[in-house]
């Protein structure tokens, strides 16, 4: 039947074709139906129905094309050949109407026999071309030559035709695609030629495998599925191969009914990009129980199988297969992302086709509450599983089976709290330059809890050589790279911990490292560590810096990718290591220790870094852990720097000195010193502690050891553990008002033999001062308090085993100076007194009382001194020489004929003076103008005891 121009009806039915070539030609048609008859070919090459937009006719190019259709129903296509055949062999003008293939209850029968059901034809070109079918003549046959005038252009039959209601046997009897399973269906189209098989081709509909089961409907493809759909649905997709690619632009579960046998396949398809596409912010997206494969992506950080644009909160990929993607990355999501479960995936085959493609990535931003368990990721370039730039927290990663990729396995940036951070229980193998590598962390520092880094209980290995790679290997590696807001600048509190490295080794020139680990507080703990270049390292320093380091094959010792400035904190214990090198420390000091502003909880690997940071405030405490300081530190704000830790933490600055010659340089008010260890070095260094500015009120020295070693060297006048507002040799004295409320407690003050020792424990000025409970062992002064001004003085409970107490020249402003309780041993400075007290022009009181003077040269030394009360001390001399106490109207020191003086006066009651020597020793030996008080040696009930002798 051919050129149906007038739309004449025609109707063929209960006909029965037998042993033809053709069955039925239907050619540039409308307005037919085929219904109810029966096709028996007995050849493969029968065609039983064929439609076609051309006329099989000398003048087909001229005649006029109809929109061709038939309805084709309740037909049984038995035997052998083709069952029905589309073909579009006139293009120029081809018009289409509607064409019915079986419908409910009149149902094509197609026979298993059949070599094929249903065919769309794909040819182009001419038709007086070579042709698979048909034959089109081109010449009168048996007259050569004689052309009969057939060319057309050939077309691809691109219309698409539903076949759903029609019923084919694949071997299991006649069945409605509906009603297969997946093998059955499988067979189905294998006898059918379509779209995907030919792009070009229409998509032939048997089957609507995609179910919205929330609305109990059907579509053909997951793009109409989707844009059905409302909010929340769910999605099920049959076994079957999907050839789209589709976007979801509102929350849904989409879910295939298997893994391995509902495929989303890019095979074919024009042009690149990914498989599934996540618009932007949507969120609460369900994927799972499906394929994902075979898309061609226009690079890997803008595709991918599976690719969420940013901001797909509450997002699950479950139980899938990504595989194969080229272009493209298997998983990526951009962040800010929170609330994504990546579970029981197998994601592989991303290779470097358009750039260094990751199998799970989720990239930039804050990455919060993070889950990737139990996923096989392998054969990717580069990276396994990674979270690159921005930062992250709530991160889990357990469970992995990460191997033969590219360059790392797992690869996490900037992880810190608010969430526990774990990385466990994966096997990484044979990816590589890197196993695991935590870059920029900001942790805890402990194993659990908020803000915790947990890298634990890992199986790291590389199994085969490294290859063409030259540069440095790691299996887990902590360091600093590609440091962006808002990262730490120093990597801070990873714990790594039980983990099993094993075969990292570089036959170049660089190195393999098991575990290397910089920056601050980290612990390595019960790892085991074996056939490696170097087990463990601590580094810092590697250059160049602020920048990433030099990670090129580079001759030294450092792990080139890293290169934080410091590391300190870093504890090593219980590990079983059995490398070329176990343990290195490159650049960083394992006895360094940690300083942590307790107010804003920054953490810093030297006091002056906790010091200077912009957020340390006055009233700030700085916790200054176990551990040794090599630095001289200004003090340049209100702060308690405070030692904490089993052992105190030592300050000895072994560089060259610049500005004051001390380790500690207080200039502010409101600074408080507390149980730290110095260590002066007197060949370089003359203090511990120098205080001085127009302003320093409110200082605080207490618990603290001070030790002085080497062989002094610079200014005698100068030596003094803690020199507050002092003017020495060296004029420190520059305090506006003088100094209020100095404390001195509890500090020890120690020298070594034979002459490193300081002058004095502490030299004050101008100041108010307590002092107590200190033990102090110098060589002129334990204490020197001169021009006392500033409210009262009290000097209580010490042991002075040096040069004892000077107080001398107090001004005016000086209230009641207390010495009481202390005990003072030793010969004192030399040709002095234990207790030197002088020059009391301003008639300041002075109470000595209930102190014990022991093996002394002079006990207590009165020097122009009046409104003295010594009572209730105890004075025990062990050699005939000595002196307990001497009163003088002499000062003894080098301006005395210039001293204004006074009239000389004291109390002295209830003391015991006791051993050898000489009690009570009165001098007038500055006799031009001395004058005279008033003495009291003993009253009613307060006795002065000479013991006989």
């Amino acid at each position: 039947m051919k050129n149906g121009g007038f739309n004449v009806a025609h109707v063929i039915s209960t006909n029965t074709f037998s042993t033809f070539d053709w069955g039925v030609s239907l050619e540039n048609m409308r307005n037919v139906t085929l219904n109810g008859n029966t096709f028996t070919g007995d050849a493969a090459t029968d065609r039983h129905v064929v439609v076609n937009t051309k006329s099989l006719s000398s003048n087909s190019n001229t005649i006029v094309q109809v929109p061709v259709d038939a309805v084709i129903t309740s037909n049984n296509f038995a035997g052998q050949g083709v069952g029905l055949t589309f073909l579009n062999h006139d293009s120029d003008n081809d018009s289409y109407g509607t064409f019915t293939v079986g419908s409910a209850g009149n149902e094509n029968n197609f026979s298993n026999t059949l070599s094929s059901f249903i065919e769309f034809d794909g040819q182009t070109g001419t038709t007086d071309a070579t042709m698979s079918f048909p034959v089109y003549p081109v010449s009168n046959v048996p007259n050569p030559g004689n052309n009969l005038g057939w060319p057309t252009i050939k077309a691809c039959w691109d219309q698409n035709i539903n076949a759903e209601n029609n019923k084919f046997d694949v071997g299991s009897g006649l069945q409605l695609p509906t009603a297969m399973n997946f093998a059955n269906r499988t067979v189905l189209e294998s006898k059918l030629t379509h779209h995907p098989d030919n792009t070009c081709l229409g998509t032939l509909e048997y089957f609507l495998p995609v179910h919205n089961l929330t609305q109990n409907t059907y579509h053909q493809t997951i793009g109409a599925g989707i844009a059905a759909a409302n909010a929340s649905d769910v999605l099920e997709l049959a076994e079957w191969t999907f050839n789209e690619r589709w976007w979801v632009d509102k929350p849904l579960t989409i879910q295939g009914v298997s893994k391995v046998n509902t495929i989303i396949t890019g095979t074919g398809l024009a042009g690149t990009g990914s498989g599934m596409t996540l618009n932007n912010g949507v969120a609460n997206v369900t994927i799972k129980d499906l394929t994902v494969q075979n898309f061609a992506g226009s690079g890997p950080n803008g595709s991918a199988g599976i690719y969420a644009v940013g901001g797909n909160d509450n997002l699950t990929i479950d139980n899938t297969i990504i595989k194969d993607n080229l272009g493209g990355s298997g998983f990526y999501a951009n962040g800010p992302i929170s609330n994504v479960l990546i579970d029981d995936n197998t994601v592989s085959g991303h290779t470097n086709v358009a750039g260094a493609a990751r199998g799970i990535v989720i990239w930039n931003g804050l990455k919060q509450n993070i889950t990737i368990t139990n996923n096989e990721v392998f054969g990717n370039n580069c990276c396994g599983i990674e979270l690159p730039d921005g930062s992250a927290t709530g991160v889990t990663i357990t469970g992995n089976n990460v191997h033969d990729n590219a360059d790392n396995g797992i690869g996490v940036v900037g992880l810190m709290g608010p969430g526990a951070n774990t990385v466990s229980g994966n096997t990484v193998t044979d990816n590589g330059r890197f196993g695991i590598e935590i870059k920029n962390p900001n942790g805890n520092g402990m194993n659990s809890g908020a803000g915790s880094i947990l890298v634990n209980n890992n199986t790291v290995s590389r199994t085969v050589p490294i290859g063409a790679e030259v540069r440095d290997i790691a299996g887990i590696a902590v360091f600093r790279r590609g440091v962006i807001a808002p990262n730490v600048d120093v990597p801070y509190g990873a714990y790594v911990s039980n983990n099993t490295v094993s075969g990292y080794t570089q036959p170049s020139t660089s190195e393999g490292f098991g575990i290397v680990v910089e920056g601050i507080n980290h612990t390595v703990a019960n790892n085991t560590v074996s056939g490696c270049d170097v087990g463990i390292q601590r580094q810092a320093g590697h250059t160049p810096y602020p920048g990433d380091g030099n990670q090129n094959d580079v001759v030294d010792t450092y792990f080139g990718r890293g290169n934080s400035p410091v590391s300190c904190g870093i504890t090593l214990s219980g590990n079983t290591l059995a490398n070329t090198v176990n343990t290195r420390d490159v650049g960083n000091s394992a006895q360094e220790g940690i300083v942590t502003n307790t107010t804003t909880n920054e953490t810093f690997c030297s006091i002056q870094a906790a010091v200077n940071d912009a957020q340390t405030l006055a009233g700030h405490t700085l916790n200054a852990s176990s551990g040794t300081y090599d630095e001289q530190v200004l003090v340049t704000k209100g702060v308690t720097i405070k030692g904490v830790g089993m052992t105190q933490p030592v300050v000895n600055f072994t560089g060259t000195v610049t500005g004051k010659p001390t380790l500690f340089d207080v200039s502010v008010d409101g600074v408080t010193i507390e149980d730290i260890r110095f260590n002066v070095d007197l060949s370089k260094l003359r203090s511990a502690v120098i205080a001085s500015g127009t302003g320093i009120d409110n200082i605080t020295v207490k618990d603290n050891l001070i030790d002085a070693y080497g062989t002094p060297a610079g200014s005698y006048g100068d030596r003094n553990a803690v020199s507050i507002n002092y003017g020495g040799s060296t004029n420190y004295r520059v305090a506006t008002g003088g100094v209020n409320s100095v404390t001195f407690t509890g500090n020890t003050v120690n020298g070594s033999g034979p002459g490193s020792y300081f002058r004095s424990g502490i030299s004050l000025d101008e100041g108010g001062l307590t002092a107590t409970g200190n033990t102090l062992t110098t060589i002129n002064h334990d204490v020197l308090l001169r021009f006392a001004s500033n409210g009262a003085n009290t000097i209580s409970n010490n042991n002075f085993n040096g040069g004892g107490l000077e107080l001398s020249d107090q001004n005016a402003g000086s209230g009641l100076i207390t010495v009481s309780g202390n005990t003072f041993t030793g010969a004192g400075a030399p040709g002095t007194a234990k207790l030197r007290v002088k020059n009391g022009e301003f008639n300041i009181a002075h109470v000595i009382s209930t102190n014990t003077f022991n093996t002394f040269d002079w006990g207590v030394s009165l020097e122009n001194m009046r409104n003295v009360t010594l009572n209730g001390n105890t004075f025990n001399g062990d050699a005939a020489t000595d002196r307990h106490v001497v009163v003088n109207t002499k000062s003894l020191s080098s301006n005395s004929n210039t001293i204004t003086q006074v009239p000389v006066g004291a109390v002295i009651t209830g003391n015991n003076f006791a051993g050898q020597g000489i009690g009570l020793t009165f001098q007038n030996h500055d006799s031009d103008n001395d004058s005279m008080g008033t003495f009291t040696l003993a009253v009613q009930g307060m006795r002065i005891i000479f013991p006989i002798r």
